[in-house]
């Protein structure tokens, strides 16, 4: 995907945060950095266009996701990456499943700042509505009352 992207979109630059050390690969624009685990991502949000989470399989949460709806950036993934979340293809996310869709989804977002703020702001929505410290806390307050309260049907 990195090449297709690179060819639509000279000046971007590609940040893999996991197990792989430390390395940058080419230099200035289209320069592709490594870095190995990273205890806290906020950093690199903080200065990032996209979130790409390109998942081919797999289960569980999706906490790429959420942690870069959570910090207002837009992302692209697969369908089988936004799995399980409350996610809308071109409103809070984008899509794509091809390489040379996902390479088209990135640029899109790399060269229309309007959509990829609209997509952002979405995400971020989505996040607080589904997923915030705040949504956990009234879910949980609602359980506890219910058991405390006896309103959830059952013996006590």
């Amino acid at each position: 995907v990195w090449p297709l992207v690179e060819h639509r979109v000279p000046r971007a630059e590609l940040h893999i945060v996991g197990d792989a050390g430390h390395a940058t690969y080419g230099t200035g624009a289209g320069a592709v950095h490594v870095h190995d685990r990273v205890g806290d991502l906020t950093p690199l949000l903080a200065t990032a266009s996209i979130s790409v989470a390109p998942l081919l399989a797999g289960t569980g949460s999706r906490l790429k996701i959420l942690e870069s709806w959570a910090h207002g950036v837009p992302v692209v993934s697969t369908s089988i990456g936004a799995s399980g979340l409350n996610a809308h293809p071109g409103e809070n996310i984008l899509i794509a499943d091809t390489a040379h869709d996902f390479a088209d989804a990135i640029a899109q977002l790399l060269d229309d700042p309007r959509l990829a703020t609209r997509i952002a702001a979405k995400g971020l929505e989505t996040f607080v509505r589904d997923h915030s410290q705040q949504r956990i806390d009234a879910d949980v307050a609602r359980v506890v009352q219910q058991v405390l309260g006896g309103t959830s049907g059952h013996a006590q």
